[in-house]
């Protein structure tokens, strides 16, 4: 049986310690974080971490006492070993929701102990508020600024939306282009010969010159030389 050194009569950290059985210690690179509640004329929030839930708690009780306040709620996370980072990560979302009484302090005078728990309860379990990408993993860059021509396509302009609804009824309605299915091609539209432009291009713009027909050459120059060794 666990006897605080100053027992309130409205103590609720009494009865826990004595009826829930709170471990006195953590295994060897573990420990706990914990969020614990004091009310009265002084009354607070503390987050933190421990490796001994019991004295800890116990010492948390007396400077209550002493402040004429009573413990009325705690909670405490289960063992891991990167309690200390989880710590922190708890400290600076509660700093985030509500001021401490110092800039790096871990008593909260305006904080609710739901919001204090809820936070301290998402840094066990890992979870962040924005999310974060390392370089090393595979989703490196999966939050980065979404580029130009993704964002139009996600949040189009309306000069964006006229300009896709003109290009898909440019040749005509869904039934227009249901019926059309199986026409032929539209024949191109032949221009009017020049015949002033027709003489200025054969006078003045050269054809094209022909490929030479390199193996056509080449059995002429094999029958040449077989020619000549024969004279």
């Amino acid at each position: 049986m666990i006897k605080l050194v100053h027992n309130a009569p409205q103590s609720w950290l009494r009865n826990y310690l004595n009826r829930t059985p709170v471990p006195a210690g953590a295994t060897r690179g573990t420990g706990y974080v914990y969020v614990l509640e004091v009310t009265g004329p002084t009354s607070y929030v503390k987050v933190g971490a421990t490796t001994q839930p019991r004295t800890r708690f116990e010492a948390l009780g007396t400077d209550a006492h002493r402040l004429g306040s009573a413990v009325s709620r705690v909670w405490l996370s289960p063992a891991h070993p990167s309690h200390h980072s989880t710590e922190a990560q708890a400290l600076r979302a509660c700093r985030a929701r509500s001021p401490a009484a110092t800039p790096h302090g871990e008593y909260f005078p305006d904080l609710a102990f739901g919001v204090a728990r809820c936070e301290a309860i998402k840094a066990v379990l890992g979870f962040h508020d924005t999310p974060r990408a390392m370089p090393s993993t595979p989703v490196a860059g999966l939050h980065e600024p979404l580029p130009v021509h993704v964002h139009r396509l996600l949040a189009p302009t309306p000069q964006d939306v006229q300009q896709r609804l003109k290009n898909r009824f440019a040749q005509g309605s869904c039934r227009t282009r249901f019926l059309r299915r199986g026409d032929p091609p539209p024949t191109p539209i032949l221009r009017e010969t020049d015949p002033l432009l027709d003489d200025l291009i054969r006078r003045f713009i050269q054809p094209p010159a022909s490929m030479p027909d390199l193996t056509t050459r080449l059995q002429a120059a094999t029958q040449t030389a077989i020619s000549d060794q024969s004279d």
